[in-house]
């Protein structure tokens, strides 16, 4: 599961960079498209290129590239949901407000003996525990804990025991 989490989030920095390179490029012919949606971006920058062919078959290039890397990301994002959907556990975690997909696949496929001995990491919001251990994945997994546990007690204003919990 962390394979899937980790190869979701590199195909999502790849198409954040590509985005980002062709507003570099147009930015670079004095063009700005300011804050358009990720379904107008396409259409933004073809209208924006239409006068000049060397820029308009860059652009073409790199939009095919951005549409491939959204297109597999979204089949990547669509297989987490579904291994959520089957875990019992992870619909649990999905019950809090503000936990997603993603948080729920990576603190519920965690092991169970590490969320017994990371117990402090998560009560600790510098993760000093985890970032002793020099270990990424640690980390990203100890920050979603504490974002989730963070949803549940900021988020909701009715009483919960996880609240009372948390004020011990």
């Amino acid at each position: 599961m962390r394979l899937l989490l980790t190869h979701r989030r590199n195909l999502k920095r790849k198409f954040l960079d590509i985005e980002n390179a062709i507003r570099h490029s147009l930015k670079a012919f004095g063009i700005k498209l300011g804050g358009t949606s990720r379904g107008a971006f396409d259409q933004a920058v073809r209208t924006a290129v239409t006068d000049d062919p060397l820029s308009a078959e860059l652009m073409d290039a790199m939009l095919s590239a951005r549409a491939a890397l959204w297109r597999e990301y979204c089949r990547l994002h669509d297989l987490v949901v579904k291994i959520v959907a089957k875990s019992e556990l992870c619909r649990r975690f999905m019950a809090i407000p503000g936990v997603g997909p993603v948080t729920a696949l990576s603190v519920g496929d965690c092991d169970h003996v590490w969320l017994k001995r990371g117990d402090n990491v998560i009560r600790n919001h510098r993760f000093q525990h985890a970032l002793r251990k020099c270990d990424l994945e640690v980390w990203e997994t100890a920050q979603r804990s504490w974002s989730a546990g963070q949803g549940a007690i900021s988020r909701s204003a009715r009483w919960a025991k996880v609240k009372t919990l948390s004020r011990l």
